[in-house]
């Protein structure tokens, strides 16, 4: 997905520089939910959640977290380094009843459960690592070193109805070494930034190809990107004590109910 904002527009004839409309950039999604059926999830850095267009008609959907920056959290990988995690963006959400034909968001068309769930990608350890305890710099910027986006894109062209994701979906945990070219200017630590790089922009053709059933990882727990994992890709809702910000609930944040998702038929 390319994430853009409004560029500005010089004025061949006046030389004058003219701001152009700041355009919300959105990426929408589906994920299978708990309580059945699927819920549609959209992340934009627009003022207000988009509409949710079903077979032509226009619903609401409810913002599940609010652009904040929240508390640092310790990096798992002994550094020193950290700092708060930033997430500039509005994270929405509603569900998409049985039934539905249709579905857009911002004029993004989302994939539907098919009745029968027949052809399933199963994917996991997508991240890219840069963890300063072991000295592990991946190569972030080489796709031969990285190849997450091309994985994606190939599972996405072979149409499956569902993905599944067995969890470890952030690696970036500390800054790349100063002259390695290899992860020059990956951004680092748990906020949307690093998140972004390392799934969200990588796997937005897959994102875009089939709902999705989200495990989480060790790489998810509340002492490292919990909080990312939580405002951005949990299935359940979001409530205050079991959204990783405070260290204290923990314990809370770092538990979830198992669920189970319709494949279809009786499965």
């Amino acid at each position: 997905m390319a994430w853009r904002i409004g560029a500005r527009m010089v004025g061949a004839s006046l030389g004058l520089a003219m701001a152009s409309p700041v355009i919300a950039r959105t990426q929408a999604f589906v994920l299978m939910a708990p309580a059945g059926g699927a819920v549609a999830r959209a992340i934009t850095d627009g003022g207000a959640c988009p509409a949710l267009h079903i077979d032509g008609h226009a619903k609401p959907m409810a913002q599940r977290f609010a652009p904040a920056t929240l508390p640092p959290r310790p990096s798992a990988s002994g550094s020193a380094e950290s700092h708060p995690s930033a997430f500039p963006v509005r994270v929405c959400e509603a569900a998409l009843p049985k039934g539905t034909r249709h579905a857009t968001v911002a004029d993004h068309r989302l994939p539907l459960p098919p009745a029968i769930v027949k052809r399933v990608v199963l994917i996991g350890d997508t991240g890219c690592r840069l963890k300063a305890s072991s000295g592990a710099y991946q190569a972030c910027n080489d796709p031969r070193h990285w190849p997450f986006e091309r994985v994606a894109r190939a599972a996405a062209a072979a149409k499956p109805d569902l993905v599944l994701h067995v969890g470890d979906y952030h690696y970036r945990e500390n800054a790349c070494p100063d002259g390695n070219a290899g992860c020059a200017g990956s951004p680092w630590g748990y906020g949307w930034d690093a998140w972004d790089a390392d799934f969200f922009t990588p796997a937005a053709r897959l994102l875009a190809a089939a709902p999705w059933v989200v495990d989480r990882g060790n790489h998810e727990e509340c002492a490292r990107a919990g909080q990312g994992w939580w405002i951005l890709l949990d299935p359940h809702p979001l409530l205050a004590g079991r959204d990783c910000v405070a260290a204290a609930n923990d314990a809370t944040g770092d538990r979830a109910p198992p669920y189970a998702v319709e494949l279809g038929g009786r499965a």
